[in-house]
Protein backbone atom coordinates (compact mmCIF):
# COMPACT_ATOMS: atom_id res chain seq x y z
CA UNK A 1 0.00 0.00 0.00
CA UNK A 2 1.11 3.54 -0.64
CA UNK A 3 0.53 6.57 1.60
CA UNK A 4 -3.09 6.84 0.36
CA UNK A 5 -3.81 3.15 1.09
CA UNK A 6 -3.94 2.30 -2.60
CA UNK A 7 -2.69 -1.10 -3.68
CA UNK A 8 0.66 -0.68 -5.41
CA UNK A 9 1.70 -4.29 -5.78
CA UNK A 10 0.01 -7.67 -5.38
CA UNK A 11 1.94 -10.46 -3.70
CA UNK A 12 1.19 -14.15 -3.78
CA UNK A 13 2.71 -17.26 -2.22
CA UNK A 14 2.28 -20.79 -3.51
CA UNK A 15 1.40 -23.13 -0.65
CA UNK A 16 0.57 -26.80 -1.00
CA UNK A 17 -2.44 -28.38 0.61
CA UNK A 18 -0.58 -30.92 2.69
CA UNK A 19 -3.72 -32.85 3.59
CA UNK A 20 -3.76 -34.18 0.02
CA UNK A 21 -0.20 -35.55 0.08
CA UNK A 22 0.55 -39.26 0.24
CA UNK A 23 1.03 -40.74 3.70
CA UNK A 24 4.51 -41.96 2.67
CA UNK A 25 5.67 -38.34 2.28
CA UNK A 26 5.26 -37.77 6.04
CA UNK A 27 7.67 -40.52 7.11
CA UNK A 28 10.79 -38.34 6.97
CA UNK A 29 9.28 -34.98 7.89
CA UNK A 30 10.48 -33.25 11.04
CA UNK A 31 11.08 -29.84 12.57
CA UNK A 32 14.65 -29.30 13.79
CA UNK A 33 14.64 -27.61 17.18
CA UNK A 34 17.42 -26.30 19.38
CA UNK A 35 17.38 -27.78 22.87
CA UNK A 36 17.12 -25.11 25.62
CA UNK A 37 20.33 -26.44 27.25
CA UNK A 38 22.18 -25.87 23.96
CA UNK A 39 20.94 -22.29 23.75
CA UNK A 40 21.93 -21.56 27.36
CA UNK A 41 25.38 -23.08 26.76
CA UNK A 42 25.98 -20.92 23.68
CA UNK A 43 24.85 -17.78 25.50
CA UNK A 44 27.03 -18.51 28.54
CA UNK A 45 30.12 -19.18 26.39
CA UNK A 46 29.48 -15.94 24.46
CA UNK A 47 29.09 -13.91 27.67
CA UNK A 48 32.19 -15.49 29.25
CA UNK A 49 34.31 -14.63 26.19
CA UNK A 50 32.76 -11.19 25.58
CA UNK A 51 31.37 -12.22 22.18
CA UNK A 52 28.42 -10.55 20.50
CA UNK A 53 25.46 -12.74 19.59
CA UNK A 54 23.34 -12.13 16.54
CA UNK A 55 20.16 -13.85 15.46
CA UNK A 56 19.04 -14.37 11.89
CA UNK A 57 15.59 -15.32 10.68
CA UNK A 58 15.42 -16.58 7.13
CA UNK A 59 11.79 -16.08 6.14
CA UNK A 60 12.19 -17.92 2.84
CA UNK A 61 14.41 -20.74 4.13
CA UNK A 62 12.19 -23.56 2.90
CA UNK A 63 12.15 -22.08 -0.59
CA UNK A 64 15.88 -22.71 -1.05
CA UNK A 65 15.84 -26.51 -0.90
CA UNK A 66 15.80 -28.37 -4.21
CA UNK A 67 13.43 -31.30 -4.61
CA UNK A 68 15.07 -34.69 -5.28
CA UNK A 69 12.05 -36.00 -7.19
CA UNK A 70 9.38 -34.33 -9.34
CA UNK A 71 6.44 -32.78 -7.51
CA UNK A 72 3.42 -31.46 -9.41
CA UNK A 73 0.74 -28.98 -8.29
CA UNK A 74 -2.65 -28.24 -9.80
CA UNK A 75 -3.35 -24.64 -10.68
CA UNK A 76 -4.62 -22.59 -7.72
CA UNK A 77 -8.34 -21.86 -7.76
CA UNK A 78 -9.01 -18.43 -9.18
CA UNK A 79 -5.68 -18.36 -11.02
CA UNK A 80 -6.36 -21.03 -13.63
CA UNK A 81 -4.97 -20.51 -17.13
CA UNK A 82 -8.09 -20.21 -19.33
CA UNK A 83 -6.22 -21.62 -22.33
CA UNK A 84 -5.01 -24.70 -20.40
CA UNK A 85 -7.33 -25.23 -17.41
CA UNK A 86 -5.96 -28.72 -16.67
CA UNK A 87 -2.29 -27.72 -16.84
CA UNK A 88 -0.16 -28.56 -13.78
CA UNK A 89 2.96 -26.91 -12.35
CA UNK A 90 6.18 -28.80 -11.71
CA UNK A 91 8.02 -27.61 -8.64
CA UNK A 92 11.80 -27.32 -8.78
CA UNK A 93 12.24 -26.11 -5.21
CA UNK A 94 10.34 -26.78 -2.01
CA UNK A 95 7.33 -24.66 -1.05
CA UNK A 96 5.44 -24.03 2.18
CA UNK A 97 3.05 -26.82 3.09
CA UNK A 98 5.05 -29.57 1.42
CA UNK A 99 5.67 -32.30 4.00
CA UNK A 100 9.33 -32.72 3.03
CA UNK A 101 10.21 -29.00 2.90
CA UNK A 102 11.60 -28.83 6.43
CA UNK A 103 13.64 -32.01 6.06
CA UNK A 104 15.06 -30.91 2.69
CA UNK A 105 15.99 -27.47 4.03
CA UNK A 106 17.61 -29.07 7.09
CA UNK A 107 19.73 -31.30 4.85
CA UNK A 108 20.74 -28.33 2.69
CA UNK A 109 21.63 -26.26 5.76
CA UNK A 110 23.78 -29.05 7.26
CA UNK A 111 25.53 -29.53 3.93
CA UNK A 112 26.35 -25.81 3.64
CA UNK A 113 27.58 -25.60 7.25
CA UNK A 114 29.89 -28.60 6.70
CA UNK A 115 31.26 -26.99 3.50
CA UNK A 116 31.96 -23.77 5.39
Amino acid sequence: LDASNNIVQWKARVVTRSFQQNESEYVDSFAPMAHPVTIRTIVSVAVTNGWYLRQADVKTAYLNAELPEPVYLAQPKGLENPKNPHQVMQLRKAVYGLAASCRLWGKLFCKRIKEF
